[in-house]
């Protein structure tokens, strides 16, 4: 669709979506590698003053055979793969935000509803498919007569009627 300037909107927006995409995609990208370079930098950090001030690396920790004395060394550890937890989310995130992820996550949503969707019609139609239920009622002259209609509102009313003769 173009106006009297000649500029193709619809175009215009398309190639906007598209940058802007390509935009987001670089700055998570960005700032994975700043929360990566920061975490290794305080990393360093970290266990290079710990262990200038005589602190020691953790040891083996096994039950009935080693014991680990080093209740700070472990701290230190914990501390360091406690930091490296947000930098995997973040990687993840950011491997789903491209085409290659988006795909494969479009796939598994659209697997999940179209089985949930024949689930559904799977159901319906066994529904349909089940043989109605026969009712019968016993007449005025005492013989059985199929019911069309069981129901129990038309059950109720031929009770009326038969009660009313």
């Amino acid at each position: 669709m173009t106006n009297n300037s000649g500029l193709d909107y619809p175009a215009i927006q398309q190639r906007i979506e598209k940058q802007l995409q390509k935009e987001k995609l670089q700055m998570q990208v960005l700032f994975f590698l700043i929360s990566l370079a920061m975490y290794i930098g305080l990393l360093a950090v970290g266990w290079g003053i710990f262990l200038s001030n005589g602190g020691q690396l953790p040891s083996a920790n096994i039950p009935g055979v080693a014991r680990a004395a080093n209740p700070l060394g472990d701290a230190m550890m914990l501390l360091s793969v406690a930091g490296f937890l947000p930098l995997v989310m973040q990687l993840t995130v950011l491997i789903m935000a491209t085409r290659r992820g988006e795909k494969q996550l479009r796939e598994r949503v659209t697997g999940r509803i179209m089985q949930a969707e024949m689930a559904k019609q799977m159901a319906a139609e066994q529904e349909l498919a089940e043989k109605p239920k026969r009712a019968m009622r016993l007449t005025d002259d005492g013989e059985l007569e199929e019911v069309d209609d069981p129901s129990p509102e038309h059950i109720r009313q031929t009770q009326r009627q038969s009660n009313d003769h």
